[in-house]
């Protein structure tokens, strides 16, 4: 009885020493410059985004990531259905992800904070053309809308500015 309790409490032993040597390591700095790597060589083309960031780090409390110095500069054809050329730059970019969702197989961003970001966005006639009805000049709503409601729970500006130019003839 006394060496399968034994047995018991080093498996117990080993089992918390391993997890908590992996979570210090997934959230070293060693582990964020190795992923910063990886992620900047394989980031998809056609996502419609270039980005530029210093270091990327993993948090495994509360789930998610934190992207320092990041600069964005959306393409043509982008997945936020914003203009071209506009750019964001940050400190540091945080993205948490909803807990219950990674346990249950699927990922899902619960909220971004962005901290003293400069966002700089120019609406031109061609933004606005892309979603004009063909017949009538007036921009429909409902197929802007979707640009306002993000598929997650909330994004927060700490300390940010964002400069919107409308240029309409």
């Amino acid at each position: 009885m006394k060496k399968t309790r034994r047995a018991l409490w080093t498996f117990i032993g080993v089992l918390l020493v391993l997890s908590g040597s992996g979570l210090l390591f997934i959230q070293s700095k060693i582990f964020a410059k190795f992923l910063t790597k990886i992620l900047q060589k394989h980031m998809p083309a056609d996502f419609g985004v270039t980005a530029q960031f210093s270091e990327l780090s993993v948090k495994a409390i509360p789930p998610g990531a934190v992207i320092k110095g990041p600069q964005l500069v959306l393409g043509v054809k982008n997945k936020f259905n914003l203009p071209e050329g506009t750019t964001i730059n940050a400190k540091s970019i945080r993205v948490s992800l909803q807990f219950l969702k990674l346990l249950a197989g699927s990922t899902q961003i619960n909220a971004i904070k962005i901290d003293e970001a400069k966002i700089i966005i120019r609406l031109t006639d061609e933004f606005f053309d892309k979603f004009a009805k063909t017949n009538d000049q007036k921009v429909d709503l409902q197929k802007i809308m979707p640009i306002f409601s993000p598929p997650f729970r909330s994004i927060t500006l700490l300390n940010s500015n964002i400069d919107l130019t409308i240029d309409r003839n």
